[in-house]
């Protein structure tokens, strides 16, 4: 079982009342925020315990870390590279844990693909009971749809001295910002202290944080593009391609891609390939 000096239910922090109450375990959003080397990561990772441990729903985890928990935590593990391959129906009784969230969904890139994408696994811990963990060092960086969802924030601060990670617990991301803003964190009791060298093994420190581990892969559609366009017997002469050419190749032949979806595909044409194109980029 999770080791804890304080906080014997932690059910009841991360805004779980009766844990065996089916309606209880839907849709939990968990941000943790701190400068870095304060203990982020290890604090998600004692959550990631808490929650298998406590939790018999948990099927697996989803993470861009590379977690190397052990043996007796017999829990599946997708690289979130990973997760375009995943139904929807598979991963909705796992964790979604997010390390440096900012890396795959910056609050700046409202209408990239990646943004939309996680957006909607997020709209899915609404519906299912799938949890999702998060750090980053900069809340403000976190997308504001996340914010206005959020259950708990946690704030770490990691003590060497003592050995024990101590973790402050904020409502909501209106009082984070206020603290933070006016540096009122010496006036919150620490909520939680946990042994936090017992996570040293669970996961790789070392490894680099993709920043695109999610990315749409133009190359997936261009060959589909081309073959129609050899159907239609386009050339040179006859058509440049446009957005709009793409666009008739998807209401043709009914295939589903978004609007950054189309860009990107566009963009990557331009580049690699000789198609006639308008503004053409050609390295």
């Amino acid at each position: 079982m999770l080791i804890l000096a304080r906080v014997v239910d932690l059910g009841s922090i991360f805004g779980y009342g009766d844990i065996s109450k089916e309606e209880e375990q839907y849709g939990k959003q968990v941000g943790i925020h701190a400068p870095k080397r304060k203990g982020k990561t290890l604090t998600m990772i004692m959550c990631l315990r808490y929650f298998i441990e406590e939790f018999d729903f948990i099927e697996g985890i989803i993470s861009n870390l590379k977690l190397t928990l052990p043996k007796e935590y017999d829990t599946n593990i997708i690289p979130l590279r990973n997760i375009k391959d995943i139904g929807k129906e598979e991963y909705r009784n796992y964790i979604l844990a997010l390390d440096e969230i900012g890396h795959i969904m910056d609050s700046r890139m409202s209408s990239s693909f990646r943004n939309i994408f996680v957006s909607n696994l997020l709209a899915d811990t609404g519906k299912f009971k799938q949890l999702l963990l998060y750090t980053s060092q900069d809340a403000g960086q976190v997308d504001k749809r996340v914010r206005q969802n959020v259950d708990r924030i946690l704030r770490p601060d990691i003590n060497f001295k003592t050995g024990k990670m101590e973790v402050k617990i904020i409502e909501n991301y209106n009082s984070y910002f206020n603290i933070e803003a006016y540096n009122l964190w010496k006036k919150y009791d620490v909520s939680i202290y946990f042994p936090f060298r017992q996570f040293y093994s669970w996961y790789d420190t070392n490894a680099k944080i993709d920043e695109y581990v999610i990315t749409y892969t133009p190359e997936d559609h261009l060959e589909m593009f081309l073959g129609w366009y050899q159907e239609e017997g386009f050339n040179n002469q006859d058509l440049n391609i446009t957005n709009g050419t793409v666009n008739l190749w998807k209401e043709e032949k009914g295939v589903i891609i978004t609007k950054s979806q189309t860009s990107a595909l566009m963009e990557y044409m331009r580049r690699k390939t000789d198609l006639p194109m308008r503004g053409r980029k050609k390295e």
